[in-house]
């Protein structure tokens, strides 16, 4: 297990239960910081985590009937289905 910086503890507990972006300053690959117990959230709102057989479709279906379960806006994070947000600029 990795511990948290002061720097994730601080944007962490400022963001609520909502998950925080961290990015990897190598490579830009950008990385969602989730609490546990939202991951938990979610795995039970998909009904489990074995997704080997999802198509894509299903597997977006499924994350995004989570994030609204868990009150998330959809508005707010589709920002991220941006092309931007797959480069390492982005």
């Amino acid at each position: 297990m990795i511990e948290l910086t002061e720097e994730q503890m601080a944007a962490v507990a400022t963001n609520g239960a909502g998950p925080v972006e961290v990015i990897d300053p190598r490579t830009g690959e950008r990385f969602l910081l989730l609490r546990a117990t939202e991951h938990a959230k979610f795995v039970l709102e998909v009904g489990g985590y074995d997704d080997e057989d999802w198509t894509e479709e299903g597997r977006a279906a499924a994350y995004w009937q989570a994030v609204r379960a868990m009150g998330w806006d959809e508005n707010e994070w589709s920002i991220y289905d941006d092309p931007k947000y797959d480069t390492p600029e982005g």
